[in-house]
């Protein structure tokens, strides 16, 4: 497929475009955040602010941060998730960032963890059985998710 052909099936309106620099820009500071403070700190960090009431296409903005956080990038899951929490609480949506640790692990093995999003009950675009493969150890619900009422999940999750 063409490079035109890509762009012009990625990015419809000028909104896409613009979701699409935000997310370079936002995981471009967690590389450099994560290097300096701890994941707490930069999750309040995330937290604050005004809220603005644009939709949020949830898949469009996950394709986005995937293809600019490469598979195999070190910590992928969490600057996954530190930018995922930033744009969805942007939103106004009721976010939360889990952490846990696979429930299959030996114990001569090295501990295995892995972070994600959720919105309301529902994992954002993770594999379904993200919560059996993982224990979760901590979570941090945003402020907005206890203000925001559940009226405000239009937000195009599928």
């Amino acid at each position: 497929m063409s490079v035109l052909k890509r762009f012009n099936n990625n990015f419809r309106q000028f909104s896409d475009l613009a979701l699409f620099v935000r997310i370079v820009g936002l995981s471009s500071f967690m590389r450099l955040a994560l290097r300096v403070f701890n994941p707490l700190t930069i999750i309040k960090w995330l937290d604050r602010g005004r809220t603005s009431n644009n939709q949020l296409p949830i898949q469009k903005a996950a394709k986005f941060t995937d293809f600019v956080i490469r598979p195999g990038t070190p910590s992928r899951c969490l600057k996954r998730s530190l930018v995922m929490f930033r744009l969805a609480r942007r939103a106004g949506l009721p976010v939360t960032i889990n952490f846990g640790l696979d429930k299959q692990i030996a114990p001569a093995t090295e501990l295995r963890g892995h972070s994600w999003i959720s919105i309301g009950d529902r994992q954002v675009v993770e594999p379904n059985d993200t919560h059996e493969k993982f224990k979760i150890t901590y979570s941090y619900k945003s402020k907005l998710g206890s203000h925001q009422d559940s009226s405000r999940m239009p937000h195009r999750l599928s």
